[in-house]
């Protein structure tokens, strides 16, 4: 498979081209999942890269005491979100000049990014124009694609890298991080992160339990690579335990041994939601 034209079409030097958003609701979709990470109601919430609003409307239904600011960049996208949010700021985040539009320091007390940061020429400079603005005591509510991805090493090894309309090969993407370059990159910013939640990729089928699991020298194994062998793009994974507490993984073209759980969590995952609060 290659890179279709329906994904590389939304490619355009001048965002006011930008024809996704306009109906196809890629920026209307409520992020119920992100926002179950937030555990104290906020006042002062910034959106940036709202898109449609859909996620903030359910904010503010969650918590109406909440203002929410949006910075949203696709007009079309930006006009629908004006309905649904307090105030909402057209422009590019990463070029804004937050003290001309309005916003001061210590303004709000959450501030969401989810599914942006991966988009942006430079995500660190953003976090870092982004940490005056939190209030004491205010977090970041940051979502991110996983490259460490079982399906999109799969993908590579098989030699594609085909981009697509959205998913962790949107072609809009400009950043790729796994869990580790994450946590680097809000060290490195002044944040410290304080809880993570892996989201399961929908691309991979439902996640073992890791109680008794077949060993690399069982039946079960060799039935999953004699199938494999057969049928080269059989979508099944099969995780076996090792000796000691380590875990293989094996798909159709690809074997990975010497795993902890923890490696077994990020593979399987397609999306990480991470909280974090600047650091002294």
């Amino acid at each position: 498979m290659t890179t279709p034209r329906s994904a590389w079409r939304w490619l355009s030097r001048d965002p006011d081209d930008i024809a996704r958003g306009a109906g196809d609701g890629y920026y209307d979709r409520v992020r119920g999942e992100l926002l179950d990470m937030i555990e104290i109601a906020p006042q002062r919430v910034l959106d940036v890269g709202c898109g449609d609003g859909a996620t903030d409307a359910e904010l503010k239904r969650r918590f109406p005491a909440a203002a929410v600011v949006g910075i949203e960049a696709v007009p079309a996208a930006a006009e629908r979100a004006e309905a649904r949010l307090d105030r909402v700021i057209r422009a590019n985040a990463e070029s804004l000049d937050f003290a001309a539009a309005g916003i001061a320091a210590a303004a709000f007390d959450l501030i969401i990014v989810a599914d942006v940061l991966e988009h942006m020429l430079d995500p660190w400079h953003m976090l870092e124009k982004l940490r005056p603005l939190l209030a004491p005591n205010g977090r970041i509510l940051a979502s991110i694609p996983n490259v460490r991805n079982l399906w999109l090493l799969e993908k590579i090894v098989r030699g594609g890298f085909d981009y697509a309309d959205e998913g962790l090969l949107d072609i809009t993407h400009i950043r790729f991080f796994t869990l580790a370059e994450m946590r680097a990159m809000f060290a490195d910013t002044g944040y410290a992160i304080g809880r993570t939640r892996l989201n399961v990729d929908g691309n991979l089928p439902e996640r073992v339990p890791l109680k008794r699991l077949p060993s690399p020298r069982s039946f079960a194994h060799f039935a999953h690579a004699l199938r494999t062998l057969r049928n080269r793009d059989h979508g099944r994974v099969l995780v076996s335990r090792e000796t000691g507490r380590t875990y293989r993984v094996d798909t159709a073209r690809l074997a990975l041994t010497g795993l902890s759980s923890a490696d077994l969590d990020e593979l399987f995952c397609s999306q990480i939601y991470l909280v974090a609060t600047p650091t002294s």
